[in-house]
């Protein structure tokens, strides 16, 4: 009797649905898609604002119904960098984790005493100035540098430093409490660039 229960426990585990996103990692400001192995989207609705997810940590989305096997997420609001969120759709669940925060580009400009930061998503301004840290490099010592943020858009960061740093450079430090990675560059002096050797010359 025991050999009659097999084919069924097998056909539950086989049949059982799973969803997935379609992204290893999530981006947190652009649509993504959820996709299940078998047909359970009504997709008689194209969009709807409907909770369709319910997620932790909660999600502010418009949702798409691509197809009875696939779901498009559009959030309304950034998700939280470098997050693990878990899911449900119904009774089935699923777990997913968003792309970390990154700088995407920097830009110093010597005259105006401006660094221009874009990063790869939304930065939260509520307490960035404690984790981001300009210094001025005199030989070998360093010391802190006053700036103030003079524009923040979406996911340009502009810093205005506040006292002269004529040709000393400039170090740029972000910790991981913002990003994932602590980020670290030097603007302004050519002689803390890294040296490129040249392998095809001799000694």
């Amino acid at each position: 009797m025991f050999k009659n229960f097999i084919p069924i426990i097998l056909t539950t585990i086989l049949s059982a649905n799973t969803l997935s996103t379609s992204l290893k990692s999530v981006p947190m400001e652009r649509p993504f898609s959820v996709e299940s192995n078998s047909s359970i989207f009504d997709n008689s609705v194209s969009y709807t604002h409907k909770k369709l997810l319910s997620c932790q940590p909660t999600i502010d989305a418009v949702y798409r119904v691509v197809s009875d096997k696939k779901l498009k997420v559009i959030p309304k609001e950034s998700l939280k960098s470098a997050t693990d969120y878990s899911c449900s759709y119904k009774n089935n669940s699923f777990n997913f984790t968003t792309e970390p925060l990154t700088v995407k580009e920097y830009h110093y400009f010597k005259r105006d005493r401006v660094l221009r930061l874009n990063f790869s998503a939304k930065l939260d301004l509520k307490d960035a100035k404690n984790h981001i840290r300009l210094e001025k490099i005199d030989k070998l010592t360093k010391t802190n540098l006053n700036y103030t943020i003079i524009n923040h858009n979406d996911r340009v960061l502009l810093l205005k430093i506040n006292e002269p740093v004529g040709n000393h450079g400039v170090e740029l430090t972000i910790d991981n409490t913002i990003l994932a990675e602590k980020f670290s560059t030097i603007f302004n002096d050519d002689k803390l660039a890294p040296v490129v050797l040249d392998k095809e010359k001799k000694p």
